[in-house]
């Protein structure tokens, strides 16, 4: 303020102490100084802003510094605390009367000459305990530092979560999807379903009971379920992951069909999820068809209890039925196999966390591959099968007609990849047939477009960044069409000619 109190000063004195001498200056001089005046004002009144700036750019600097400051010292504080104990206790052992040992004449018969083996010199030895003293400083130590390590962990907690009081292991938070995937929330029926009210421009919306959008919403009336329709529940292939709304095939679907399509999938399902997550909404859909669509991971994902760190619901076949477990189910808590003892202990510790984030040391203290856990459940194609047999029931039930969709990856559809095999495809699909359950098996059509052109038959699928030939992504906007199709064949209504909407 001095620096700037000169000039002002100056220019009061002037205006103040000659006015005459001023009204004596050509026009020209008083337009100037004016201009000149006007142009100090102006400058003087962004100081403030500049001040407050550059007060808040050494504010953000001197907080991390402080921050990283207490941590340095919060870790010295417990290092020295942790050597004092030790000290403590060494000291006390060393204090403590030595151990007599039996000496080695006296392992050897006793003669009349030898002293007494019960005499308190030849007694076996005797561990003397820690005094009272000793155990009460021990004590006390222990528990100021559990005080001040609780005191430290609740005033962290208050400053940084949102929920306090949560019980999480932070040590998974990076592999943790319930935190890390915004697109999905915890359903203890389903396990996890689509996050309602989704807005990502044209490319991920979600409405209502998080069904995904055929299209970007314009208002709130695109967020309800539309009833009467067609219902599709599956994995990322019928959510129609890496493409935008209006390219997953329930949106080209509902173009071809001119029925609504109601998109109840989500990544990561096994057929025991979407068969779930079908139940839960089929009393609000009303729809008149059925879709269970999935590949052949789908099957497998039967077998599963625990999905990329994601709880799941399960069936387990008990003499030709199903009997449903691990539900409700609760939110994610990893194995102490999967994550080690310390972090099993003291990752439910914020601080630690915070210590290692700060520290830079969160390679080294957190966790960064997904868990999976098999259930007690080891035949997931017998499960499909019973599932099957649900899914009729279910439909006649609501006088729908049931479809299941199966779909495949490129290298799946080529046999690269193995698991149309592994997971005993054809029979799951047999079962679907017996149980009068309409079958769209899309293996057959992409052979086909494989042996008439490789590049058309690639072009089913999203290329990703590292794919050079073979496209390893989901369904593509032409794949999705192509599945689209083949649906609406069975479905009975014409498909629009030709090109992509």
């Amino acid at each position: 303020m001095s620096r700037l109190a000169i000039p002002v000063l100056a220019c009061g004195f002037l205006l103040i102490a000659s006015p005459a001498e001023l009204e004596e200056l050509p026009d020209s001089a008083v337009a100037a100084r004016q201009e000149g005046i006007e142009k100090f004002q102006q400058w003087r009144e962004t100081i403030p802003d500049l001040e407050q700036r550059q007060y808040e750019r050494v504010k953000r600097i001197g907080t991390g510094v402080l921050w990283n400051t207490r941590a340095l010292v919060a870790l010295g504080v417990l290092q020295v605390i942790t050597l004092f104990i030790l000290i403590r206790v060494l000291g006390q052992l060393a204090s403590l009367k030595k151990i007599s040992f039996i000496r080695s004449a006296a392992i050897e018969p006793i003669s009349d000459s030898q002293p007494d083996a019960t005499s308190p010199s030849h007694m076996p030895c005797q561990w003397k305990g820690l005094s009272k003293t000793t155990i009460n400083n021990i004590l006390l130590v222990v528990t100021s530092v559990s005080i001040g390590i609780g005191a430290i962990e609740l005033g962290l907690r208050l400053a940084y979560l949102d929920q306090p009081w949560s019980g999480r292991n932070f040590a998974v938070d990076p592999v943790n999807q319930a935190l890390t995937n915004a697109g999905i929330i915890h359903d203890p029926l389903v396990g996890y379903i689509a996050a309602p009210g989704i807005r990502s421009g044209t490319t991920y919306n979600h409405g209502d009971e998080g069904i995904r959008l055929n299209r970007q919403p314009k208002s709130d009336d695109d967020n309800r379920i539309r009833q009467g329709g067609i219902l599709a529940v599956g994995d990322s292939f019928v959510y129609g992951s890496e493409v935008s709304d209006d390219q997953s095939w329930p949106a080209h679907l509902e173009r071809l069909t001119g029925l609504p399509v109601i998109n109840g999938a989500a990544g990561g399902y096994g057929f025991d999820q979407a068969y779930l997550r079908m139940e839960s909404l089929i009393a609000a859909v009303k729809p008149k068809i059925l879709i269970l669509g999935c590949i052949p991971n789908c099957i497998q994902r039967n077998e599963l209890r625990l999905n990329a760190g994601l709880v799941k619901p399960y069936f387990k076949a008990e003499n030709g039925t199903l009997r449903l477990m691990n539900s409700p189910v609760r939110p994610y808590a990893p194995q102490i196999r999967h994550v080690g003892v310390w972090r099993y202990v003291f990752g439910h510790l914020y601080t630690a966390y915070w210590l290692a984030d700060r520290l830079r040391l969160r390679t080294q203290w957190l966790v960064y591959e997904h868990e999976y856990q098999y259930a007690d459940t080891p035949d997931g194609p017998e499960v499909t099968c019973l599932l099957m047999e649900r899914f009729a029931g279910l439909a006649r039930q609501y006088d729908a007609k049931p479809i299941v969709l199966m779909e495949y990856s490129g290298p799946q559809a080529l046999g690269m990849d193995t698991s149309r095999q592994s997971t005993k495809v054809p029979y799951v699909l047999k079962c679907a047939a017996q149980n009068g359950v309409a079958v769209v098996d899309s293996y057959a059509y992409l052979r086909e477009q494989y042996q008439q052109s490789a590049q058309v038959f690639w072009e089913h699928w999203v290329k990703q960044p590292y794919d050079t030939i073979s496209h390893t992504g989901h369904m593509s906007g032409p794949g999705n069409l192509a599945m689209a199709k083949l649906l609406a064949e069975v479905i009975g209504k014409p498909t629009a000619p030709g090109k992509l909407p």
